[in-house]
């Protein structure tokens, strides 16, 4: 029966082929379908089921899983490189990237960025920035970049959450090295030298496994590119079967 419902919703979905999302409402639904087969919250580690009658709207998150005891716990597709950071250096972002065609009156963010920049809508479509947390984790993440935190402010769910930065576990920092180091290649993002460094670092101890192969190969397939950091290791990953 779970078989027979994944193979129902993605069925309009790819029945003319794949197709690439244009923008962020577009990748979230592509992404809870191709999710579908694993429902497990990225970080926490949380199982996850969808409400069918909310058309997947509704998440039900299994916190006893998980050992959360917050209530009203959803599921937030999280985008790895954060909008805060990708739109620092945009023109669309400040306040007076767009001018109101209504009142005359400048102004700047998201919505301007939405509006006018067509590397932000890129950004914003792009499979591989996003993974599933639960909302706990999402809220306390805020625009935080993952990276080493010394001195914590609370753990969450095994997660380490600084002033400024969090840190997640080191059996999942490769895989937020490699959507990094992706996003920084391919739209040219200005990562410091020191940041690349120790993404790099964190992409060798802890190594691609099945599970990342595998959407990867679907994001291929419906953006016609690849993560290369990922790919890499993948091809490794065979060899050595």
């Amino acid at each position: 029966m779970r078989s027979f419902f994944f193979l129902l919703l993605l069925t309009p979905l790819f029945a003319k082929g794949y197709y690439a999302p244009e923008n962020r409402s577009q990748a979230i639904n592509i992404l809870k379908m191709v999710h579908l087969d694993y429902k497990t919250a990225w970080l926490s580690g949380c199982g996850y089921g969808y409400d069918v009658t909310s058309c997947m709207d509704k998440t039900i998150v299994e916190t006893k899983s998980c050992g959360l005891k917050e209530n009203n716990v959803t599921i937030k597709w999280m985008q790895v490189v954060d909008a805060n950071f990708y739109t620092s250096k945009m023109v669309c972002a400040t306040p007076k990237g767009c001018v109101s065609e209504f009142t005359g009156k400048p102004f700047g963010g998201r919505l301007c960025c939405r509006m006018t920049d067509e590397k932000y809508r890129r950004i914003q479509a792009d499979l591989y920035n996003y993974l599933p947390v639960v909302s706990t984790l999402d809220d306390v993440r805020g625009g935080k970049r993952f990276a080493k935190v010394n001195h914590p402010l609370q753990t969450v769910a095994g997660v380490r959450v600084g002033k400024r930065f969090i840190e997640p576990k080191a059996e999942q920092k490769g895989d937020i090295a490699r959507i990094y180091l992706y996003m920084n290649a391919q739209y040219e993002l200005g990562l410091s030298p020191q940041a690349v460094q120790m993404y790099e670092k964190w992409d060798k101890t802890d190594v691609v496994d099945e599970k990342e192969c595998a959407l990867e190969k679907v994001y291929e397939k419906i953006l016609k590119r690849p993560n290369p950091f990922v790919k890499r290791g993948c091809q490794g990953l065979s060899k050595s079967k």
